[in-house]
């Protein structure tokens, strides 16, 4: 039965033989029958390839390479025989079809597409096939749409498959086939035989985050495998070993450290890639022992090293007691730089230490440069004869007892950055006469810092400085005094009010009321004109005198309404009342009896707001009221009104 099938598969082929003219296939394709000719047409660059009705063998010193955008059909009962190697590219494509078929023996290395054809017409069907006796390496797609055979031959067939391989015909699998991130699909009913001879891998990746890279490994699923890893490095870092996560996890494997080698085991490796992480830890370098060195006379310490091109700090003096000064006792000047260079290192000077210049007897100056920040306690103390030190902005503290028993010293300025002065820093000073305060009150002050110094000795403050007292008051043995001039008084409201007094009509007023007020014009403007903030209340007084002397004036009688005035009522108080006085405003009420056409009266009230000694009109409709207002105070007289 099996010879009659190939029987009839061979009438098949030579009844589409005849069907199928060779024309048919030579339409925008090169054909080929020899090696030879398919080497020569590829190095021509034809990008379409047709093997027909022909076999040939690829030696194993021959490679045919199948570039990108190009096709190679191998059909009509042709077939390769590899045992060298064939290359397909990225985009290239090798197709089988119509009894196209490749025996291999050596290797495939394929990046673009294989295409096994099955064509089926009526009453027949045309297997193409690849068979495979030694290496595929496939990081493309196979198309198994006819028949894929792995293995049969005497030697062991691997299918390396880093891509994909599609069966909608029949996958024989006699080898083995690995698939490294590969899949194998199953399309339309196709066949994939002993899928038990397949393994499916998966990455192990080793994160070292930052330390010596470390290769991925494979692993097959259900595996069970263990990793011999080189410890990496990492420079400033010690390794702490591998883990399941970045931060945290679990810890996994184990590391012997003697050897140099961590052994991370996975157990029955799941269908999924694996990473692996080190965890470091940064190493923290311990502090240097304290340096002490001198440079030009003068000792510091080492606070911070160098490190990373930027500067290290120093102290002025090591700090411990007196028998560690900064200088020898007899120097007279010292001019502290702002940075020392030492061993090839620059260090700023941060800080002048305890007892640096302490018992310094002939010490008579001393320059700080700005970058100092501190005075230590004791550090002056007993420089009998230091006349001057200047304390530069930036230091933010004077420690206790700092320039005790600095007897010369007669004033000394506290710049506004220091905000801690500690007891007796100057004590027995007894010579300090002036303290120069550039800002506020220092905050931290423990104990009396200025006691035993100077009789009447002056705190000098601004006057928006805050944490002292009034001007004239104790600060500790301090008197406070100020050190910036008061701002001018304000004349804005006298000068007002004097205008106002030299605008009154003196006819309209007694005599003796109005010699009242000009004897207070008289008194203000006898008052200095360059008084200060301090002084304003003089200010104040003299406009209190005027306005009370304008309240106190009084009218003259008044003269009798002229003929034309319309009758009012008789009830003075209600001809014109003052409702309020405000800014030299007056509100006027007025009331105005009319005489209606039918002869009866009405009387009509109106409010106006005029300013003082003021005249105006009203409009009535049918007439116009016009009135004339004198007075001042409550002293309000109305001198006319008229209906026109």
């Amino acid at each position: 039965m099996k010879h009659k099938t190939q029987i009839m598969r061979g009438l098949v082929v030579l009844l589409l033989a005849a069907l199928m003219p060779i024309a048919a296939f030579a339409q925008g394709t090169t054909m080929v029958t020899t090696l030879a000719e398919l080497q020569q047409a590829l190095e021509e660059g034809k990008d379409d390839i047709t093997i027909y009705q022909s076999s040939f063998t690829i030696p194993t010193t021959e490679k045919v390479t199948i570039p990108a955008g190009v096709t190679l059909r191998c059909i009509e009962n042709s077939r390769i025989t590899n045992n060298g190697t064939i290359d397909i590219s990225n985009g290239g494509t090798l197709l089988f079809s119509t009894i196209g078929n490749i025996d291999n023996y050596g290797t495939v290395n394929n990046d673009g597409t294989i295409d096994i054809v099955l064509i089926s017409g009526v009453g027949s069907t045309i297997y193409s096939y690849f068979r495979n006796y030694d290496t595929v390496n496939n990081h493309g797609t196979i198309n198994v749409n006819s028949e894929f055979v792995n293995g049969g031959g005497s030697k062991t067939a691997c299918l390396y498959n880093y891509g994909t391989i599609n069966v909608s015909g029949r996958f024989e699998n006699l080898g083995f086939v690995y698939h490294y991130h590969g899949t194998i699909n199953s399309i339309d009913g196709g066949v994939i035989t002993r899928p038990d001879l397949m393994y499916f891998y998966y990455r192990v990746f080793f994160d070292s985050q930052g330390g010596d890279a470390v290769e991925p490994q494979w692993i097959a699923v259900g595996a069970s495998i263990s990793y011999d890893i080189d410890i990496p490095s990492r420079e400033g870092y010690a390794f702490l070993g591998w883990f399941t996560e970045p931060i945290g996890g679990e810890a996994v494997g184990r590391t012997y450290y003697e050897e140099g080698y961590s052994r991370i085991s996975v157990y029955r490796a799941e269908a999924r890639d694996y990473t692996f992480y080190v965890q470091w830890e940064e190493i923290v370098e311990p502090e240097p022992e304290v340096d002490v060195f001198t440079v030009d006379g003068i000792t510091y310490k080492v606070l911070t090293p160098p490190e990373s091109g930027n500067p290290g700090t120093v102290q002025v003096g090591e700090g411990t007691d007196r028998d560690h000064r900064a200088v020898d006792t007899s120097v007279v000047e010292v001019v502290i730089p702002d940075s020392v260079d030492y061993l090839g290192n620059t260090y700023t000077v941060t800080s002048i230490g305890g007892y640096a210049f302490s018992d310094c007897s002939r010490l008579e100056s001393v320059e700080i440069p700005d970058g100092v920040t501190s005075i230590g306690s004791d550090a002056f103390m007993y420089c009998r004869r230091l006349e001057s030190v200047n304390i530069p902005e930036g230091v933010t503290s004077i420690g206790g007892w700092a320039f005790f028993y600095c007897v010369s010293l007669e004033s000394v300025n506290i710049p506004e950055s220091v905000t801690s002065i500690s007891h007796y820093a100057f004590r027995n000073c007894d010579n300090l006469s002036e303290v120069y305060f550039d800002g506020n009150a220092p905050t931290d002050i423990p104990g009396q810092p200025f006691s035993n110094i100077a009789e009447g000795a002056v705190a000098w403050v601004y006057r928006a400085a805050t944490g002292f007292p009034a001007e004239g008051k104790l600060w500790g043995e301090l008197i406070v005094r100020y050190r910036d001039a008061a701002p001018p008084a304000d004349y804005t409201e006298l000068d007002a009010v004097l205008e106002y007094a030299m605008s009154l009509d003196e006819e309209e007023y007694t005599e003796e009321s109005w010699a009242a007020l000009m004897a207070a014009v008289a008194e203000v403007l006898a008052l200095d004109r360059n008084l200060t903030d301090d002084d304003q209340y003089l200010i104040d007084n003299a406009v209190d005198s005027i306005d009370i002397a304008i309240d106190s004036l009084e009218w003259k009688p008044i003269p009798p309404l002229p003929p034309e005035v319309v009758a009012m009522t008789t009830d003075a108080s209600c001809i014109a009342c003052i409702v309020e006085n405000s800014k030299g405003l007056w509100t006027v009420t007025f009331i105005v009896t009319v005489t209606c056409d039918d002869g009866s009266t009405e009387d009509v009230e109106y409010t106006v707001t005029i300013p003082k000694n003021g005249d105006g009109t009203i409009d009535m409709g049918d007439s116009i009221l016009v009135y004339d207002i004198k007075g001042n105070g409550s002293n309000v007289k109305v001198f006319r009104i008229e209906m026109k």
